[in-house]
Order: structure tokens, then sequence, then C-alpha cells
């Protein structure tokens, strides 16, 4: 029982903890990049830290779905929605739905939101860099669905303020830095707050 329990704390906090670490090494990465004893930090790049938080997704989303089936499978009721009783399709349905699909909408609107500032670098190549493309996307993937929602906004409303605060090139970084913490902290208050969570899946 108290193994289950661990478990379950584990199963919670893994994501909390892997996007805290990763927006730490953001804020070493482009804001403490001269500290000595950080530089192992240097060697997880943007692009490396996106492979990692897309692979890391999917695994994580598969051991749910390996989890729910044995949960289902122990089950005097809920076996009766596996084989024989049920065709495999049924679990595969059930799974995707409900562990994949939030995180493909992710993946989509990230890369539309990436898209969109790389048309604007196309334009305005003195204000957006490579690696801060690269961060955006990072970004994006980072935050949960419906959150989501509520990042794009905040953070390109950030980058307008910058924008106007420093003509010459958008301090993208922080308004990432600032858009994230904020969601985190506050995310689930805001979707409830303006009756979002019906977007939640």
């Amino acid at each position: 029982m108290l193994a289950k329990f661990f478990f379950s704390w584990f199963l919670i906090w893994l994501p909390i903890v892997f996007s805290g670490a990763v927006v730490l090494i953001i804020l070493v990465n482009h804001f403490l990049p001269n500290r000595k004893y950080l530089l192992f930090l240097k060697k997880l790049t943007t692009i490396k830290l996106i492979y990692i938080l897309i692979g890391g997704t999917l695994l994580f989303n598969l051991l749910l779905s390996g989890l729910q089936f044995l949960v289902w499978k122990q089950g005097a009721f809920s076996s009766f929605f596996l084989p024989p009783y049920q065709s495999i399709a049924y679990f595969l349905r059930y799974s995707f739905f409900h562990f994949f699909v939030a995180n493909i909408l992710v993946l989509f609107f990230a890369l539309a939101f990436y898209f969109f500032f790389r048309l604007v670098k196309k334009y305005r190549t003195d204000i957006i860099s490579q690696e801060e493309l690269s961060l955006i996307l990072l970004a994006g993937l980072l935050v949960s669905w419906p959150n989501l929602v509520l990042f794009i906004p905040l953070f390109l409303l950030l980058a307008v303020i910058f924008l106007v605060l420093n003509k010459k090139h958008l301090n993208l970084p922080l308004a990432i830095i600032l858009s994230l913490t904020i969601i985190f902290i506050f995310g689930d208050y805001l979707i409830n707050f303006l009756s979002l969570s019906v977007l939640a899946i």
C-alpha cells in the first residue's frame, strides 16, 4: 500500500519537477552563462531539451497507458473493457484520448507558434535569433493543455512590452521565463476563473 502511495506521488510530481528543471536550465544558460560551476548545464542545449521533452512525454504517456491497462485488468468490472470481452482497439482509443490527445494539441500549437515567429524573423532578422526561436518551441511544449491557451497571449503581450522598451532586440528569454512562471503558478486558477476548463481533455 505504501509503495502504491509513493508511486502515485512520483507520477504526479515527475512532470512538475521536470518542467521546473527545464526552466532552471533556461535561466542558467541565458542569464548566468559564465558561472563556471554551472557550465555543465551548457551542454543541455535548447534543441537537446526539446528532444528530451518530446521523448520523455511519449514514454511517460506510454507508462500511464500501461498502468491503466493493469488497473483495468485487476478490476472485477473494468476487466470487461479488455480482451477477450472487448477488442484491444477500445483500450487503445481510450488511452489515445486520455493520455495523448492533449499533448498532440500542445505540439500542434507550439509548432504553429514557432513558425509564426520564424515568419517574423524572416522579415525582422535583427530582433530574433535562431536560439530564441528554439526557445519559443521549447516553452510551448513545456506548457500543458489548456494552459497553453493562456501562455501564448501572455507571452506575446510581454514580448511586445519588451520590444517597446528596447526597439533593437526582443528580450524573448525573459518574456518566456516570466510567462512560464506565471502560468505554472497561476495557470490552473486562471483557467477556472476565465471558464476555460471546458477545453480540458
